[in-house]
């Protein structure tokens, strides 16, 4: 997911596999992406604030750069 290649309503749309790009939380008009999942999406707020928490125990900063999470803690989720 983080390297952009996951089952996202933006990836699926930019294939044409599926009609809108749109998210279909009811939080945000947001395209389903990957930021928007890992930054805002409500639905994995326990899951993100877990993640924040492993960030900041090692002493880097939240909100993190994609490229950041990829290098540094993809083994961490």
């Amino acid at each position: 997911m983080l390297t952009g290649h996951g089952k996202i309503s933006s990836y699926l749309h930019r294939f044409e596999l599926k009609d809108n790009p749109m998210c279909p939380c009811e939080e945000e008009e947001e395209k389903k992406t990957v930021g928007h999942l890992i930054f805002k999406y409500k639905k994995l707020s326990n899951q993100r604030n877990e993640m924040i928490q492993q960030i900041k125990s090692t002493g880097d900063s939240w909100p993190a750069k994609n490229e950041t999470l990829i290098k540094n803690y993809v083994n961490f989720l």
